[in-house]
């Protein structure tokens, strides 16, 4: 069953981690029913929504095996939280651009290795397994490739500012990290992210200029990007 109440979690080398709120319950409702079909290995499952919606979710998906996490305590995770008046941040800040760094922070909260990212739309169509997501080292696998078929896709359809947005954004990103070289994307959702790699971009790339992922998020409002 779903806890009654948020608690802190012991490590679990991988988790599928659904970021929702009140208007999508019921796209949740039809993600966790997917997930009772489809979850034979009983991967962990945590649904993270603000804390008022919590009791709402609580009730509707009693019976399901998932545990939630509210957003507020993702922000409290964050080592500078209280320093940096992280929760007056997130509230305001528009739902938008929370819910990517929220997403990006699960891991804080959740003590994860790695998460698949999923959107309340999220469904799943037939059994899965951990060799689906993890190589057998235990690394996760990284989503990269070039979007080449959906840029050309398009291109074709008479849409070219899907292109433009594409090249300007990449090359906002790759000049903040001083990369050259080819145009990637990172998606599309739901997302396979490692703990690390999040920890990494903390420690190495936000803690020298005095950032935290609220700032990147402000800088370039793409979180799939910020872990690509």
């Amino acid at each position: 069953r779903c806890s009654a109440s948020w608690r802190r979690w012991t490590v679990a080398e991988f988790m599928l981690v659904c970021k929702s709120y009140g208007p999508d319950l019921r796209r949740v409702q039809r993600l966790m029913d997917s997930l009772a079909r489809h979850n034979p290995e009983r991967i962990p499952v945590a649904v993270v929504v603000p804390e008022a919606d919590l009791p709402a979710f609580r009730t509707a998906l009693a019976g399901h095996d998932c545990t939630f996490a509210s957003d507020e305590d993702v922000v409290r995770a964050h080592p500078q939280a209280a320093e940096r008046n992280l929760l007056a941040r997130y509230a305001a800040t528009p739902g938008y651009r929370s819910q990517q760094v929220i997403k990006s922070e699960a891991w804080r909260l959740l003590g994860c290795d790695a998460y698949l990212c999923m959107d309340s739309d999220t469904v799943f169509l037939r059994a899965i397994a951990r060799r689906d997501f993890l190589h057998p080292d235990g690394h996760p696998y990284t989503l990269l490739h070039q979007g080449r078929e959906l840029l050309q896709l398009a291109l074709d359809r008479g849409h070219p500012k899907v292109l433009e947005h594409f090249l300007a954004e990449s090359a906002k990103l790759k000049a903040l990290f001083g990369r050259d070289g080819p145009d990637h994307d990172f998606g599309p959702q739901p997302l396979l992210w490692s703990a690390r790699v999040w920890h990494d971009l903390h420690g190495r790339f936000l803690v020298p200029r005095g950032w935290t992922l609220w700032d990147a998020i402000d800088a370039a409002p793409t979180e799939i990007r910020w872990y690509g």
